[in-house]
């Protein structure tokens, strides 16, 4: 219930133009890391594997580490929740291009090529045979892209036809 009413408050926060940034320099790897020891007992109790792999050579960022971190829970805690045990996520990230790359990848049950274009929708959760026994606010991308947008993101989704799903979040790296 507590995170139900921590997900309305920042979004309801976003909305009203009042959600605020505080940025400060550190390592994505911390931030990484942090999500994967947060999730991890969850992760395990599914029977899912959960793996954080960040590039050794990943200089520091600067972002708000708290805002980043949340963005990184959504992502990796809904493909945690989409994967039957026996699969694996996955939280990457590395720098292509000038930009942090962050993806977080599972062996779930997949989206469906339509349903992609409602993914970020308000209150919105795909729904299929598989996916409607899973609960949820439909919120956690929805706040998901709305901080990426903060941070002069993209935070984009790709469902491959063999399964599973992907969320990649792409920042610029500060100069």
């Amino acid at each position: 219930l507590l995170s139900v009413v921590t997900t309305m408050l920042d979004m309801a926060k976003i909305e009203a133009g009042r959600y605020e940034l505080l940025a400060e320099p550190f390592h994505i790897s911390e931030a990484v890391e942090a999500c994967r020891a947060m999730l991890d007992h969850s992760a395990r109790e599914k029977g899912v594997t959960l793996t954080a792999r960040t590039n050794r050579n990943l200089a520091e960022v600067v972002a708000d580490r708290r805002a980043l971190q949340q963005v990184l829970i959504n992502l990796a805690g809904n493909a945690i929740k989409f994967t039957p045990a026996g699969g694996v996520v996955s939280i990457d990230a590395t720098v292509v291009a000038g930009k942090l790359v962050i993806t977080v990848s599972d062996t779930g049950i997949g989206i469906a090529a339509d349903k992609l274009a409602t993914i970020g929708q308000p209150f919105t959760q795909i729904e299929n045979d598989l996916s409607r026994q899973y609960e949820g606010t439909g919120l956690g991308l929805v706040i998901s892209q709305e901080l990426a947008t903060k941070f002069s993101g993209t935070l984009s989704a790709d469902a491959p036809l063999t399964g599973g799903a992907s969320f990649t979040l792409s920042l610029p790296v500060a100069p």
